[in-house]
């Protein structure tokens, strides 16, 4: 899996994805329209939205949102989707561990963490498929913590 950073010409792969029913069901947000995805992905200077790619074609997206908190200097926040025809595959450990492997060596991040909706069971078994560890579960508000530390 190759992992490239968006253009402003990935931006309808990326909506289509972002929004798609499963995708926009766990995430925080819901549904975004165009201009806020946009503005999200690429205006946002905490955040950096990259395509995952096999065989040339776009199959999913890793998002990583830069922490501000002062205590978490050099953590970032993963967010990741797989093509709705390619779930099931196994393919979606391959995404989390590409997606980490890149925050950490590439871009230079010391942790990564995966806040994930109790919900998305399919999304919690990648990511500790992926190497993982639980670390707080808070299920009054549908979600847990997943961290990974950096070399």
């Amino acid at each position: 899996m190759r992992i490239t950073r968006a253009q402003h010409a990935d931006l309808p792969f990326l909506a289509s994805l972002r929004n798609e029913e499963v995708n926009a069901r766990h995430s925080k947000r819901g549904v975004l329209t165009l201009s806020q995805i946009e503005e999200d992905y690429f205006e946002n200077p905490r955040k950096q939205a990259f395509v995952a790619a096999r065989e040339g074609r776009p199959v999913g997206y890793v998002i990583f949102e830069a922490s501000d908190d002062e205590t978490e200097v050099g953590s970032a926040e993963i967010s990741v989707a797989l093509t709705p025809e390619l779930r099931g595959e196994g393919l979606g450990v391959a995404l989390v561990s590409a997606g980490t492997r890149f925050g950490l060596e590439t871009l230079g991040f010391s942790t990564i963490v995966a806040v994930v909706l109790a919900a998305n069971e399919a999304s919690a078994r990648a990511f500790k498929r992926a190497g993982y560890v639980l670390e707080a579960s808070t299920p009054e508000q549908g979600r847990y913590v997943a961290r990974r530390e950096g070399k």
